[in-house]
C-alpha cells in the first residue's frame, strides 16, 4: 500500500507556496521524523491502492492544438461588427487502451468531429466573454463523447486592444466529467 502524506511546514509552505507532498511506505510515527519541527501540520493522508492500468488511462491526451477560427465574441461593439481570430486549444483524457488494441475509431474521440463541434462553437452565436465560449466548449465535448474523461480548453485572443504590447490573451479551463459547471 502507498501512503501519501501531505504536510505543510511554514519553511515548504514558504518556499514553495504550497504544501509538500512525502511519498512514503515507511508507517507514520515519530522515528520517521527525526525532528518533530518538520512535521507541523498533517493536512491530509490519503491511502490508495492504485492498479497500473488506472494510471495508464489517466495519462492518455487527446491533444488538439492551435485551432484558428473567425468569431465576434466580445465586449466592445467593435469585436461584434469587424470579429476577430480566436486560437483554441484543447486537451482531453481519456482511456485509449482499445483503440490502440482495435485501431477502430469507435473506441476512441473522432477528432474530425471534435473539431467541428468546436469551430461551430466559435464561429456561432456571439458571447461577451470568452470564458462562456471555453465552458460551452468544454461542456458539448464531454457530452459527445462518452470515453473522454475530462477536458482542458484553452481560447485566446491572438489581436486584442490593449494598450500594450502582448502575443495574446486568454483564458484556460479545466472541467471534469462529473462536476457541475
Amino acid at each position: 500500500m502507498t501512503m501519501t502524506v501531505m504536510i505543510l511546514s511554514k519553511k515548504l509552505a514558504k518556499k514553495h507556496g504550497s504544501s509538500y507532498i512525502l511519498p512514503t511506505r515507511a508507517p507514520l510515527s515519530r522515528a520517521f521524523f527525526p525532528r518533530a519541527s518538520l512535521l507541523l501540520y498533517v493536512r491530509e493522508v490519503v491511502s490508495m491502492r492504485v492498479s497500473r492500468a488506472l494510471l495508464q488511462a489517466a495519462m492518455d491526451k487527446i491533444h488538439m492544438r492551435g485551432m484558428t477560427f473567425m468569431g465576434y465574441h466580445g465586449v466592445l461593439d467593435a469585436e461584434r461588427v469587424l470579429g476577430q481570430k480566436f486560437v483554441v486549444d484543447v486537451t482531453m483524457s481519456a482511456d485509449m487502451r482499445a483503440a490502440g488494441a482495435s485501431d477502430d475509431i469507435e473506441h476512441t474521440v473522432d477528432y474530425a468531429r471534435a473539431y467541428d463541434l468546436v469551430k461551430r462553437r466559435v464561429e456561432s452565436d456571439p458571447v461577451n466573454l470568452i470564458e462562456k465560449v471555453s465552458a460551452d466548449i468544454a461542456r458539448t465535448l464531454l457530452h459527445e463523447f462518452p470515453t473522454v474523461e475530462d477536458v482542458r480548453v484553452g481560447v485566446r485572443k491572438p489581436h486584442v486592444a490593449v494598450s500594450g504590447v502582448v502575443d495574446s490573451l486568454g483564458v484556460e479551463i479545466y472541467r471534469k466529467r462529473g462536476e457541475q459547471f
